[in-house]
């Protein structure tokens, strides 16, 4: 974790742009998880389970607390009082208008915390190009004799790309999914502490046999990376030195080369998208079996004429589930990106961390203005221990 938080430090100045997301995603989650909320009293209507005559207008409104109960009475006072003046038709505009307003303010702020997203992404590559760049014009050249140039583009342009679309998009998944998931596993509880609890026993399962199945998903994807490296060192090495090619009529010998290379990185990219693939059909099947358990158990207790939930709770709570499974899929299927970023910014950092083998001296004397002319000195230079000035 050290590598991706480091990756993360380029986003600096972070100035308001984390607290900003971190609160438009809390706004988002509250209208999102309220707007499925209201599908009770919807379904209420439609399905005609408003006892009008049996309904007793509330006179006051609720006292104010933070939390839950507050709201929700708060709503049933405004719902009761226009089912008794305006008949359950008001009611049912009045359900639609609220869920309209929550849907645009939910997606309102999901725009804001995009925007901010890109921002923050931008940023971490530019400062990381810039970086590694400027460490590039530092070091020795015996440097660039010993690795191959294809290797470093490949590094300078794939790595760094490969960063952009996973380590930065994962701020979304570590920051604003957990969130979501929080809000709408209350909402469940709120529904059916009962039919909750039985979700929550087999989802570990599932997050359990996806982390085993992307264990070693990030020595693959550093494989892939060097493999690469080695085909964009081939290219640059063609279009280099193509007059030699020509001359030795070396052209088969380097085809053979680069298909070989290419038949690697293929080979080593079908590895990783065994694995990578696999989370995503996995997680979706283990949501339809929990489902599907649900489906038994709710049923049953719907059915039952003594249980405390009623048809539309449990079709709300069906939604909802649905719902949240959505974001519990994204982090599974980020956890295989993340480890190929995390390779990816291994790679980068191996450059931005080489230290110029060619050093100033402690008692170095800053050079003066040039007047009139250089004069040179007891020359020396050598290669390792041969000597040649």
């Amino acid at each position: 974790m050290n590598t991706y938080f480091r990756l993360l430090s380029y986003g600096k100045p972070w100035g308001l742009s984390l607290p900003q997301y971190i609160l438009y995603s809390i706004l988002y989650v509250i209208f999102s998880v309220f707007n499925l909320a209201l599908l009770i009293p919807l379904l209420d209507v439609l399905f005609s389970q408003v006892d009008v005559d049996a309904m007793q207008q509330i006179q006051t409104l609720p006292a104010f607390t933070f939390d839950v109960s507050y709201f929700k009475d708060l709503f049933d006072f405004y719902f009761q009082s226009i089912i008794l003046e305006q008949g359950v038709i008001g009611a049912l505009v009045y359900v639609c208008v609220i869920i309209v307003i929550a849907s645009f303010l939910s997606n309102f702020f999901r725009y804001l915390i995009l925007v901010i997203l890109a921002i923050i992404r931008t940023r971490v590559i530019k400062n990381l190009r810039s970086h590694i760049y400027e460490n590039l014009t530092k070091l020795h050249l015996g440097y660039f004799t010993e690795k191959r140039k294809g290797d470093i583009v490949s590094r300078v342009t794939n790595d760094i790309q490969q960063i952009e679309w996973t380590i930065v998009d994962s701020i979304k998944v570590f920051l604003q999914e957990p969130i979501l998931i929080v809000g709408q596993f209350i909402l469940l509880f709120v529904i059916s502490a009962k039919l909750t609890l039985y979700t929550l026993l087999l989802m570990p399962v599932s997050a359990l046999i996806i982390g085993v199945i992307s264990r070693r998903l990030k020595q693959k994807a550093n494989e892939g990376q060097n493999s690469m490296g080695k085909i964009t060192n081939t290219v640059e090495e063609t279009l280099t030195g193509v007059r030699l090619i020509k001359a030795f009529t070396a052209r088969n010998m380097m085809l053979k080369k680069f298909q070989d290379e290419i038949s690697n990185y293929a080979r080593i990219m079908v590895s990783v998208a065994k694995r990578t693939d696999l989370a995503s059909p996995f997680s979706e099947f283990m949501g339809i079996a929990i489902v599907t358990g649900i489906l038994l158990i709710g049923g049953v207790a719907v059915l039952d004429s003594k249980s405390d939930i009623s048809a539309s709770q449990f079709i709300t709570f069906i939604i909802v589930f649905a719902r949240l499974m959505q974001p519990a899929k994204a982090i599974a299927a980020s956890y295989s990106g993340i480890q190929r970023g995390l390779a990816s910014g291994e790679r980068v950092f191996e450059i931005i961390d080489t230290q110029s083998e060619i050093l100033d001296a402690p008692d170095a004397i800053e050079a003066p203005e040039i007047q009139e002319s250089i004069e040179l000195r007891q020359i020396r230079f050598s290669y390792e221990k041969e000597h040649v000035l």
